[in-house]
């Protein structure tokens, strides 16, 4: 009895060694598998991240294009409008360019008509003396000279009194059928600081009436011719 159990228990411990090695071998395997499995998952959630990171970098650049054509489109827009407002501006410069000019009413040349200046400006010497008329109301004014470079008809240089509501005429100093180029008038006058007190009617070459009232400029007493409605109106 006692050598069957000297030879049963080395049997039993070897039996129960080698099945704690089969188990510990099992419990190995099983570990290394799961943690493939764990290491399989973690490469799929790698390979959607990386997915989803594509598809957000798509998505940027697709935003990104969009905000560039709709910048561009911007551009585009602004550029139209500008080129609009340009054509809009050079059309209304052209359409001012080919209006008439009007007369300045205070000009000493009408529509290069009829012209006025001092005598030192103007000078003498291309007339004729008997072409000449000299026409002295105040010795001790100032010498302005009328002529004009085409044909102007019924010319009168006449006297004129303010009243307070209108003018009214008074001696008349010349008068021409027809004033020329070869024509000169040379008045010598101290003109009023107020009311002008002489002017001159006449039509000229297109046969069209005009009246102007003659003054005096108080900065360079250059002589000015005026319209009646801009002496009384300020038009």
């Amino acid at each position: 009895m006692i050598k069957l159990k000297k030879v049963i228990l080395p049997m039993m411990l070897s039996v129960v060694l080698i099945l704690a090695a089969i188990l510990t071998g099992c419990s190995k395997t099983d570990t290394s598998g799961g943690g493939n499995s764990g290491q399989n998952q973690t490469t799929d959630n790698a390979g959607g991240n990386s997915g989803q990171s594509q598809a957000g970098n798509a998505a940027g650049e697709d935003t990104s294009g969009g905000g560039l054509a709709e910048s561009k489109q911007s551009e585009d827009t602004a550029e139209g409008f500008g080129e609009s407002a340009g054509a809009e501006s050079a059309k209304e410069q052209e359409t001012q360019s080919s209006l008439p000019e009007t007369p300045d009413p205070g000009s000493s040349e009408i529509s290069a008509v009829f012209h006025l200046d001092l005598l030192e400006n103007k000078g003498l010497q291309d007339y004729d003396d008997a072409r000449i008329k000299e026409i002295i109301v105040d010795p001790d004014g100032s010498s302005f000279v009328f002529w004009t470079t085409k044909t102007l008809t019924d010319l009168k240089l006449i006297s004129v009194e303010y009243n307070g509501d209108q003018f009214l005429e008074g001696k008349i100093y010349c008068s021409y059928d027809e004033f020329t180029s070869a024509d000169a008038i040379l008045l010598t006058h101290s003109f009023p600081e107020s009311m002008p007190d002489i002017k001159i009617t006449f039509y000229d070459d297109k046969g069209t009436a005009q009246m102007y009232y003659i003054s005096q400029s108080g900065q360079d007493n250059s002589p000015l011719l005026i319209s009646e409605e801009a002496l009384l109106f300020g038009n």
